[in-house]
């Protein structure tokens, strides 16, 4: 018990095991949590004091770090910094000193301070709030991302597809290096509409096909296994459908849960094609005969006695 404390500390406790054995086991939990309550004393003095090693971090972070305006990207990132560390170690392989990054502390018990006391209701208005405007912002983003990559090939709008219908038919034949702000920015707003709806739907789709491979395997295990609660006095076909039932349910809850989980963190993924025939044509070109007969090596033959 006394490592996992150490562990979870990251701090030597410095208890004498010998003496702890010999106590009741009253005496002995209070001097376990005197001992880590004074490591967590000394582990904040050591952090956050007046020369602590955050302070000293902070400064050198903000020398470094050439901001003009402190925006929250900023911060996020200067708050993400600071809760991890570098100390020297030494590797056991190569026996040489290593500087290694440790986890300094974790802000999930800080947000977990803040939620105390909260309203379920007050606090799931926030978390959609949150989802929707990350959703914006998404949107936005691959808008930008579809526009400059149509931007630079298209002659016109009308090459832009489904989404120049939003600005009529007076821009169809409009270059986009002509377009007006404000019709671009509602271009670009379109643009994120579509891709987001396709990321949905791709990923709505793989999450069916992931968890109803599943459901399939679990239905099949209780359809054998169903039979057993004839032994036990119950209708096996009324326990079939309730049990089936709600792990339909589940199945849904698991689905929506996957894509929730993945629709924010979406990366597209990037394939080198290559010309069709090209495998075609280094085949044949490794194949081809160089023209040259090759010699083949006479085998001698053995007499046999």
């Amino acid at each position: 018990m006394i490592g996992s404390i150490e562990y979870r500390l990251q701090q030597s406790l410095e208890l004498n095991l010998g003496n702890l054995l010999a106590m009741e086991w009253v005496d002995a939990e209070k001097e376990i949590v005197d001992a880590a309550d004074q490591a967590l004393e000394t582990r904040l003095e050591l952090l956050a004091g007046e020369n602590g090693q955050l302070l000293r971090d902070l400064e050198s972070a903000l020398k470094r770090e050439p901001v003009e305006v402190w925006d929250d990207t900023a911060k996020a990132r200067l708050l993400l910094g600071l809760a991890q560390g570098v100390r020297t170690g030494f590797d056991r392989r190569t026996h040489k000193q290593v500087k290694q990054v440790y986890v300094r502390f974790q802000y999930a018990y800080l947000a977990a301070q803040s939620l105390e006391n909260r309203e379920a209701e007050d606090l799931i208005a926030e978390v959609m709030d949150h989802f929707y405007a990350a959703q914006e912002a998404l949107q936005d983003a691959w808008g930008e991302t579809k526009w400059r990559e149509k931007a630079t090939t298209a002659a016109t709008l009308a090459e832009f597809g489904s989404a120049a219908a939003i600005l009529g038919d007076n821009f169809a034949e409009t270059a986009p290096a002509n377009l007006p702000d404000e019709q671009r920015e509602t271009l670009i707003g379109e643009l994120g509409r579509l891709r987001m709806t396709e990321i949905q739907r791709e990923l709505l789709l793989r999450a069916i096909t992931d968890q109803w491979v599943e459901y399939l395997t679990k239905v099949e295990a209780l359809r054998v296994s169903i039979g057993l609660e004839a032994y036990a006095q119950r209708d096996p076909l009324v326990q079939y459908r309730r049990q089936a039932s709600e792990m339909f349910q589940l199945l849904m809850g698991d689905i929506r849960s996957q894509v929730v989980s993945r629709v924010f963190a979406y990366q597209p993924r990037r394939w080198n094609a290559n010309p069709l025939g090209a495998e075609t044509a280094s085949v044949q070109t490794s194949a081809a005969p160089s023209g040259k007969p090759k010699k083949t090596k006479k085998k001698r033959k053995r007499h046999k006695k």
